[in-house]
């Protein structure tokens, strides 16, 4: 809520879900093809392959810095952990 000047989250009833509630191949959904994208470069963040380590490109996953809800990770990294 930056945009408005006020600091902090508010818990809003979800009116509408992107996509379909129903399996689909990634090729098909861009919102699938972002999740993908963002757990790939998750994964590759906290173990990364020896490809990934050779070109550094380990730290992609920080790019995501500014579009993080960091509140609700316990470590405030924007990680939930299970």
């Amino acid at each position: 809520m930056r945009a408005l000047g006020i600091d902090g989250y508010r818990n809003l009833a979800l009116s509408y879900v992107i996509g379909d509630p129903k399996f689909r191949l990634s090729h098909m959904s861009y919102f699938i093809q972002t999740a993908d994208t963002v757990a790939y470069a998750l994964q590759q963040y906290l173990n990364p392959c020896s490809y990934i380590r050779k070109k550094g490109a380990q730290k992609h996953f920080l790019r995501l810095d500014n579009v993080l809800c960091k509140v609700v990770s316990g470590t405030g990294d924007g990680i939930v952990r299970l």
